[in-house]
């Protein structure tokens, strides 16, 4: 006979299986939670707590285990309960292996969660333009992804939980992330639509140099490199003042306070409207433009490959050799 930490007198004794049946055996799982927090613990009360039971029902399971394995797991010195030997033997080998059933268990429903959400953050002037225009049709062509904007602010941290991949301007290589080249390089030279009278003409490169040139912050050189590939001499290149988003910068350009030097990409839709105008009829691919970037360990999402594709479908009309960029990946 042996007495039950819960104060009933039991007789323990061995389900009928057989040793080689026993190789096989798995108690339930809601029997082990109980006996690692009366382990824990060392109170059935505060276990009932902890799993949100009563202190009744982890009595009995704490018994309905000791039955099926035909082994006392606890017992009550002094008021105290303790692991008997056998029981610290059982916890000791069962404790880390829940452990790691719990986790693949949270990482397989995690990972199927985001498999069909995806965390999105994006430059405000691409967004804007080539992204946010066009998601109906990505939602139309996936009705089972849910696409989640992350503040652009927190772009360029992949250690966000909720941030799945980031649209990027830059030169294309980013620690530890693949980029994916959308559009940007090429970049023409922007003019209010109506030349002031009095102003000096925009017939050649130089001419440029008549002007304040506005600049943007992400590339404060880009005047400088501009001149440079035409020719120019750049000591007034970076002359104008400096801004910092695109739209900005039109708006400026629009208003006679100067020109701008932004990729096609971006400023074409005020060119069609009117807004502005490209005077010279020379461009430059700059060694700079928007990426697709995403952590390596995400490469496999199914949320992100299936915007991935659709993103450089789209895009690949943007500019005549877009599908000819090549793929940056960098690692730690």
């Amino acid at each position: 006979m042996y007495v039950h930490p819960a104060g009933e007198q039991r007789q323990i004794r061995c389900n009928s299986f057989h040793l080689v049946t026993l190789k096989r055996f798995v108690p339930p799982h809601h029997l082990l939670q109980a006996l690692l927090a009366t382990a824990r613990f060392g109170s059935m009360a505060r276990a009932a707590t902890h799993l949100d039971l009563t202190a009744s029902a982890v009595s009995k399971q704490v018994l309905e285990l000791e039955n099926l394995l035909g082994v006392a797991l606890f017992e009550r010195i002094r008021k105290q309960l303790r692991l008997t030997p056998a029981g610290q033997r059982y916890v000791a080998r069962i404790e880390p292996l829940i452990s790691e059933l719990e986790e693949a268990t949270k990482s397989v429903v995690v990972g199927a969660a985001q498999g069909m959400t995806l965390g999105i953050s994006s430059v405000p002037s691409f967004g804007d333009k080539h992204v946010v225009p066009h998601l109906r049709e990505f939602s139309e062509r996936h009705p089972d992804i849910e696409l989640r904007f992350v503040p652009y602010v927190r772009s360029y941290d992949f250690s966000v939980p909720e941030l799945d991949c980031a649209i990027r301007f830059g030169e294309g290589s980013w620690p530890g992330a693949r980029a994916h080249y959308l559009a940007g390089s090429h970049n023409v030279v922007i003019a209010p639509s109506k030349r002031a009278h009095g102003s000096p003409p925009l017939a050649k490169p130089a001419d440029v140099l008549h002007y304040p040139l506005l600049r943007h912050l992400s590339v404060p050189n880009a005047w400088r490199d501009w001149c440079r590939v035409h020719g120019v001499d750049d000591a007034k290149s970076l002359s104008g003042p400096c801004l910092d988003m695109c739209s900005t910068i039109v708006q400026a350009v629009a208003s006679g306070m100067g020109l701008g030097l932004l990729p096609a990409c971006i400023v074409q839709q005020d060119l069609d409207a009117g807004v502005v105008h490209s005077p010279l009829p020379v461009w430059r691919i700059m060694p700079w433009g928007y990426y697709l970037c995403y952590p390596e360990e995400k490469a496999g999402l199914p949320a992100l490959v299936a915007f991935r594709d659709w993103l450089l479908e789209r895009c690949g009309a943007l500019e005549p050799d877009a599908g000819s960029r090549p793929l940056h990946s960098t690692g730690n």
